[in-house]
C-alpha cells in the first residue's frame, strides 16, 4: 500500500493542472494578505500632511462654489449683503473638519480578520482543493489509462485508497502553507504595529486555521470520490456547482424558515469558526422580531460535514468496485 500511495503521490505531483492549483493556491493567500495589510496600514505623518492639503483645497473650492451659487447652499441672498454670505460661506463650506475623517482606515483586528479575509482565503482553499480532486480523477477516467493501472494492481480498493489519500494529503499540505503563509504575515504585522490582541485571539485563529485545513483536504477527498463515482470531470464539477447553489433554493423550498441550518455554506462557516448564527425567516420572527437567529455549533457542523462525504465516499468505493472499468 505504501508503493501503491508513493506512486500515486508522483502522478500527482507530474500532473501540470494539478501543479498551477497548488502555486495558485499560495498565490492566492499571499495576495489577499497583501491586500489586507494595505487597507489597514496606519496613518502617517506624510498622509495627514497630504490629507490636509487635500481638504483645504475642497474647502477652498467649496466656499468659491458657495458665494458665487448660495441660493445652492440654503441661504436667501435678498437678506444678505455679499460680506454677510462670504462670511457664512466660510463657515459653512470651509469647514474641513478632522483628518481622521478624510482618509480613514480600518483597524487590523484578529478577530474580524478570522471572520472575514480568513474565511474567504479557506473557502478559495476549498475551492482550489475540489478542482484538484476533480482533475485527478477524471483524467484517468479521460484517457482511459484506469484499466491500465488495474492491470498492475487488481484489488480496485486498494487502488481507490491510495487515489484518496494522496489527494487528501497534497490538499492538506497546500491548505496548511497556504494558511500558515496568511497566518504568519499577519502575526508579524500584528508585532510590528504593536497591534493590542485580546484574550484567546491568536488561539482561536490557530484552531480555526486547523479547522480550515481539515475542511480544504475533506473538500478534496470528496471531489475525487465525486469524480470517481460519475467517473467525468465535468460531471463532477456540475454536482458540486448544483449542490453549492442549487441546493440552497432547493432547501429552501423543502424546509423553509430553517434552511439555512443545512446549508453546506452554513455548516463550512460554522465547523471553521467553531459556531455560526444563521437566520430563521419564520412568521413569528416577523411578528414579534424575536428568535430571527440561530446558533449553530462545530461539532453539529462537523456532523454533519462527515456525513454528507462520508455518503459520497460509500457510494464512490462500491461503485468502483462493482462496475465494469474499460
Amino acid at each position: 500500500m505504501v508503493h501503491l500511495l508513493h506512486a500515486e503521490i508522483t502522478r500527482l505531483r507530474w500532473r501540470r493542472a494539478v501543479v498551477a492549483l497548488l502555486v495558485l493556491a499560495l498565490v492566492v493567500p499571499a495576495v489577499v494578505l497583501a491586500g489586507t495589510l494595505w487597507e489597514t496600514r496606519p496613518i502617517t505623518e506624510a498622509d495627514r500632511t497630504q490629507a490636509r492639503a487635500e481638504m483645504e483645497a475642497t474647502a477652498e473650492q467649496s466656499v468659491r462654489d458657495c458665494i458665487a451659487s448660495p441660493r445652492d447652499w440654503g441661504f436667501r441672498v435678498k437678506d444678505l449683503t455679499p460680506e454677510e454670505i462670504a462670511t457664512r460661506c466660510e463657515k459653512r463650506a470651509g469647514n474641513v473638519g478632522e483628518v481622521e475623517d478624510w482618509i480613514y482606515r480600518p483597524a487590523l483586528t484578529i478577530r474580524e480578520t478570522r471572520e472575514g479575509v480568513g474565511l474567504a482565503v479557506v473557502t478559495i482553499l476549498a475551492l482550489l482543493a475540489a478542482l484538484i480532486g476533480t482533475t485527478f480523477a477524471g483524467h484517468d477516467w479521460a484517457t482511459g489509462s484506469m484499466g491500465n493501472q488495474l492491470l498492475f494492481e487488481s484489488r480496485r480498493l486498494r487502488v481507490w485508497a491510495a487515489k484518496f489519500a494522496a489527494v487528501v494529503a497534497a490538499t492538506g499540505v497546500m491548505a496548511l502553507l497556504g494558511l500558515g503563509l496568511f497566518w504568519g504575515g499577519i502575526w508579524v504585522a500584528a508585532e510590528m504595529r504593536d497591534l493590542a490582541v485580546g484574550p484567546n485571539q491568536w488561539w482561536w485563529s490557530v484552531t480555526a486555521a486547523a479547522r480550515g485545513v481539515v475542511l480544504v483536504a475533506g473538500a478534496g477527498g470528496a471531489a475525487y470520490a465525486l469524480t470517481m463515482l460519475l467517473r467525468s470531470t465535468v460531471g463532477a464539477l456540475g454536482v458540486i456547482i448544483g449542490a453549492s447553489i442549487g441546493s440552497s433554493v432547493l432547501l429552501a423550498v423543502v424546509l423553509g424558515a430553517t434552511a439555512s441550518r443545512w446549508m453546506i455554506g452554513t455548516n463550512a462557516f460554522a465547523f471553521v469558526l467553531g459556531r455560526q448564527e444563521y437566520y430563521v425567516d419564520s412568521e413569528e420572527c416577523w411578528r414579534t422580531g424575536e428568535g430571527c437567529t440561530q446558533l449553530l455549533t462545530g461539532p453539529q457542523a462537523a456532523v454533519y460535514l462527515a456525513a454528507l462525504v462520508l455518503v459520497v465516499v460509500v457510494g464512490s468505493m462500491l461503485s468502483f468496485r462493482r462496475r465494469d472499468v474499460p
